[in-house]
């Protein structure tokens, strides 16, 4: 059966055009896992920077971080992100408003 040239040039060319689709698909599985990681760093580095700014603008106001942080959470928006803060004893701090996505995860949850 593999003695005709057109069976073994018909096989040849479909492992051929399998690895190579193979690698394709692999590459572009590469290149969007690394984008999606740079793109999901980039949106949480600016809610943190933009939290981080609101928090100190409350801490002056308030003189407190408890009650800072509440207030922070409470007022925050970023698109749709929600924000939540915790104690060093895994405690919630503070959180921001539920939305239609549903009540915020518990710490152990996070």
């Amino acid at each position: 059966m593999l003695e005709s040239v057109r069976v073994r040039l018909a096989l040849w060319h479909t492992a051929t055009l399998a690895l190579l689709l193979a690698g394709f698909a692999g590459a572009t599985y590469a290149y969007l896992d690394r984008s999606t990681l740079a793109r999901t760093d980039h949106s949480l580095k600016a809610a943190v920077g933009a939290f981080t700014h609101e928090m100190a603008a409350e801490r002056g106001d308030e003189g407190s971080n408890a009650v800072a942080a509440r207030e922070a959470a409470r007022d925050f928006r970023l698109g749709d992100t929600r924000v939540m803060v915790f104690d060093a004893g895994l405690r919630t701090l503070a959180a921001g408003a539920s939305s239609a996505r549903g009540p915020m995860p518990s710490p152990a949850a996070v």
